[in-house]
C-alpha cells in the first residue's frame, strides 16, 4: 500500500547552510508521527517545506502519489495538508466560533465572486461548533480569544486547522507552554483524533506524551535524519540519547 505522504531528499539552505539535507521519510494514512529532535535540529523548517513555505531544493515531496513540490501554500492546504502553528494567532476580533467558521468556509471563499451571492452559514457554523465541542471549548464559543487562557488557545488553533478537514494535520509543539496536566490532556484529545482516522504528525519537545501517543518516530539532528522506528527502540539508541544530552537518557521520562 502507497505511503499517504512521500518526502524524498528534501533539502533546503539558508546563505549555504544547511538547515535540513537529504531528509526522506514517509507517512502512512491514519498514523501519528512524532518529529523530534534538538533545538535547531530542522523540524520546523521541515515541515514548512512540506506545506510550501519554503521551496526544497532538490528532490520531491508527494501527497497520495501526486507530485506538490511546486505548488504554491493555498493549493497544497486544498490538496490536504493544514498545520497548526506553535504560536497561537487568532483574529482577535472575532470571537471562537467565528475563527472556526471562518476556516470551515473556506471552500466558499476560493472564488471571490461567487462568495458575494453566498449568504448563509448554517452549514459552517454547525460544522464549527461540533469541533468546539470535540475539542472541549464549545463553553468559550462566544468569547474573544483575548479572554482565553494557553489551553484554549492552543485548542482552537487545532479546531482552526481542523475546519480545512485535511488529510494530514501537522501540529508545530502544540503542548508548548502548557503545564504537565494540560499537556496530557491535550495529547490525549490528539491520540483519540487520530483513533478516530485523523494522519497527522506531531513537531513536540514534550518527550513524555510524545512517547506516550505517537506510534513511530522520527529523529532529526543538524538537519539530517538520525533515527527513525518504535518510539521506545528509537530511545534506546545511543547517538539518539546523545543528541539531546550527550549522555544516555531513561526512554520512560
Amino acid at each position: 500500500m502507497s505511503p499517504l505522504l512521500f518526502v524524498d531528499s528534501a533539502t533546503i539552505k539558508f546563505g549555504g547552510l544547511s538547515a535540513i539535507q537529504d531528509i526522506t521519510f514517509h507517512l502512512d494514512s491514519k498514523e501519528l508521527l512524532g518529529v523530534i529532535g534538538p533545538n535547531g535540529a530542522g523540524k520546523t523548517t521541515l515541515m514548512r517545506t512540506i506545506t510550501g513555505i519554503y521551496q526544497s531544493q532538490k528532490g520531491s515531496i508527494e501527497l497520495e502519489g501526486i507530485q506538490i513540490s511546486n505548488l504554491p501554500i493555498h493549493k497544497r492546504v486544498k490538496s490536504g495538508l493544514s498545520m497548526s502553528q506553535q504560536l497561537v494567532r487568532p483574529f482577535k476580533s472575532m470571537n471562537f466560533l467565528d475563527n472556526v467558521i471562518f476556516a470551515a468556509g473556506h471552500r466558499k471563499t476560493q472564488k471571490p465572486l461567487k462568495t458575494i451571492f453566498l449568504k448563509s452559514r448554517i452549514e459552517e457554523k454547525q460544522k464549527a461548533m461540533n469541533l468546539l465541542e470535540q475539542l472541549g471549548i464549545s463553553d468559550m464559543a462566544l468569547e474573544k480569544p483575548e479572554k482565553a487562557p494557553l489551553g484554549y488557545l492552543k485548542r482552537l488553533e487545532l479546531a482552526r486547522a481542523m475546519a480545512l478537514e485535511p488529510k494530514i494535520l501537522i501540529l508545530d509543539e502544540p503542548l508548548a507552554g502548557l503545564n504537565q496536566g494540560e499537556a496530557e490532556k491535550l495529547a490525549d484529545t490528539l491520540k483519540t483524533l487520530n483513533k478516530q482516522g485523523q494522519t497527522m504528525i506531531l513537531i513536540e519537545h514534550n518527550l513524555r506524551e510524545v512517547m506516550r501517543i505517537c506510534s513511530r518516530l522520527i529523529v532529526l539532528n543538524n538537519g539530517k535524519i538520525l533515527a527513525e522506528g518504535e518510539p521506545n527502540s528509537v530511545f534506546k539508541q545511543t547517538r539518539v540519547q546523545e543528541a539531546y544530552l550527550g549522555e544516555k537518557i531513561n526512554a520512560g521520562t
